[in-house]
């Protein structure tokens, strides 16, 4: 293989890396959102566990819009444990599930960070060698 298509193949291999990073980073930041939601979550939850029964409340139906309810039974939440099937848990309970997930989450972002680095090395490396073809191909 001759320097040209060397550089070449590096130059192929920097855009694929580059492919790679955009792809983790939209992952990262899909991640990010579902931290903040489950944080969300985890919050009204715990306003509603301190929340009497009969109390007016406000209830987040998305997109930042409201609704006025009243609270009837605060001893008690509905959680979605997958699949579809939603269950009746204690608030207690149900902030423990969304902090196992919050911690998942935050693992997978753990991962993608770590893949990142490598990926950013490995990078670093190849554009070195591809400079250094660069440099001996225009001593000549």
């Amino acid at each position: 293989m001759n320097q040209e298509e060397e550089f070449q193949r590096y130059a192929t291999m920097i855009d694929y890396y580059k492919s790679q990073l955009d792809s983790i980073d939209t992952q990262n930041n899909y991640l990010q959102a579902a931290i903040l939601d489950y944080q969300k979550a985890k919050l009204t939850v715990e306003k509603l566990a301190e929340t009497k029964s009969g109390n007016e409340i406000l209830i987040p139906i998305g997109g930042g819009v409201f609704t006025y309810a009243t609270a009837k039974n605060t001893s008690k939440v509905l959680t979605d444990i997958g699949a579809g099937i939603v269950v009746e848990k204690t608030p207690k309970d149900a902030i423990s599930i969304i902090e196992k997930r919050i911690n998942g989450l935050k693992e997978n972002q753990h991962t993608l960070i770590t893949m990142s680095d490598q990926i950013q090395e490995q990078m670093k490396e190849i554009s070195k060698k591809a400079q250094e073809i660069y440099e001996q191909s225009s001593d000549k």
